[in-house]
């Protein structure tokens, strides 16, 4: 499994746009094969910054993600609504059972 963790800071203005935004877009990526986490957090005490935690079931069904023309077309709506550079971090994962 693909774990993903991605920091995004918006502008204050904009942080009900984004979120509203992946409101439509969350459905359509949790469709895509290999999704099996998609999902937004809000921190209260930073409503600038934004979080997304996803799993994927492999490295081809991440990379699949990111060429999908939804995926581009969400990084051209919303590169003006950012306040700073989108962090990106990937670990290969298993799952431990406590």
């Amino acid at each position: 499994m693909i774990t993903v963790t991605v920091h995004i800071p918006v502008k204050p203005q904009h942080a009900a746009d984004f979120i509203s935004h992946m409101h439509a877009l969350a459905p359509v990526v949790r469709a895509e094969q290999g999704c099996l986490t998609y999902n937004l957090y809000t921190d209260p005490y930073r409503p600038d910054m934004l979080f997304m935690y996803e799993e994927w079931q492999d490295m081809d069904a991440l990379r699949a993600h990111l060429e999908q023309p939804h995926m581009n077309e969400h990084r051209r709506t919303t590169k003006d609504w950012l306040a700073g550079d989108v962090t990106l971090h990937t670990t290969r994962s298993t799952p431990v059972t406590l």
